[in-house]
């Protein structure tokens, strides 16, 4: 298939299903999620040094103390958690919302362990889930303001956990827009339960030749894929189709499977026409990894 005809099909499939007005006001909530995201963790660092005080200074003077006294608790700190292996995600509250031809139906998770010392980590990770979808339901509200219930508009979203054990614990928030047509998107929350911080792919050893390394690989798999099946388009950055892929950014969606190996994950219309939805790509451990 020549690179015209995909440059036009996607051109179709960008502007037929959503208006582009609502395409820009859902990305917009999107964006400024990540937003409030970042804000939350330099909050949260500033808020636990206030807390905290001289008592947390004299303790942790007292635990560098012991660790380079003894070689045997050094190495025993390092496998302490802060998030437990054992974790359970409940849906903390649903918002639901009905007025004329609007609809929502919105569940928020929230991280329960019970058993975990360090209680603030889970607070601050469950803020910043329930940030993003309070942007989800802002966006339904406004557009509900907007247009005083006439028309359609339904917003649906849920959550899964696509991984759970000693190291990780992933949260998939799976969102779905109807205008006329549907508009998918996804965001995944990655916790490292062995600092209590929200994974990004800016952390990965290598830092942005990781990155260009992933960007590659997500190419290379684009035009394998179309050439093994021809009913597969991918729009990847060309002078043909200057809008197309180019390359990841630390704000990319991605889970670690149980292989631990990166899946990046790309919204319907980001990459690809929109019947195929939201698309996936694993990373071989020897182009990226975080272990």
């Amino acid at each position: 298939m020549s690179q015209n005809r995909m440059e036009e099909m996607k051109k179709e499939y960008m502007t037929y299903p959503v208006p582009e007005t609502a395409q820009d006001r859902i990305r917009a909530g999107i964006a400024q999620a990540k937003k409030e995201e970042e804000q939350m963790k330099r909050k949260r660092y500033f808020q636990t040094g206030k807390i905290a005080g001289i008592t947390a200074a004299a303790a942790m003077a007292a635990i560098v103390l012991l660790a380079n006294s003894n070689e045997n608790v050094a190495r025993a700190m390092e496998q302490i958690p802060v998030i437990g292996a054992i974790t359970k995600v409940v849906t903390f509250r649903n918002y639901t919302d009905s007025k004329g031809g609007f609809e929502a139906n919105v569940d928020i998770p929230q991280i329960s362990d019970e058993n975990v010392e360090n209680q603030d980590s889970l607070l601050g990770i469950n803020k910043t889930i329930e940030e993003y979808a309070d942007q989800l339901i802002e966006m339904y509200e406004n557009e509900l303001r907007e247009y005083n219930g006439e028309g359609h508009y339904t917003l649906q979203s849920s959550y899964e956990v696509i991984r759970d054990d000693e190291n990780y614990l992933s949260i998939r928030i799976n969102s779905l827009v109807i205008m006329a047509s549907g508009n998918q998107f996804v965001k995944i929350f990655n916790i490292d339960k062995n600092t209590g911080e929200i994974l990004n792919l800016s952390d990965l050893p290598g830092g942005e030749e990781s990155l260009e390394a992933i960007s590659n690989n997500i190419k290379e798999q684009m035009q394998e894929r179309m050439a093994a099946d021809e009913s597969l388009i991918y729009f990847i950055l060309s002078e043909e189709m200057p809008s197309g892929f180019d390359k990841v950014t630390e704000e990319n969606n991605f889970y670690l499977n149980d292989n631990n190996e990166i899946v990046v994950v790309f919204d319907e219309y980001d990459v690809a026409p929109g019947y195929m939805g939201v698309v996936e790509f694993i990373i071989p451990r020897d182009v990226a990894s975080f272990k």
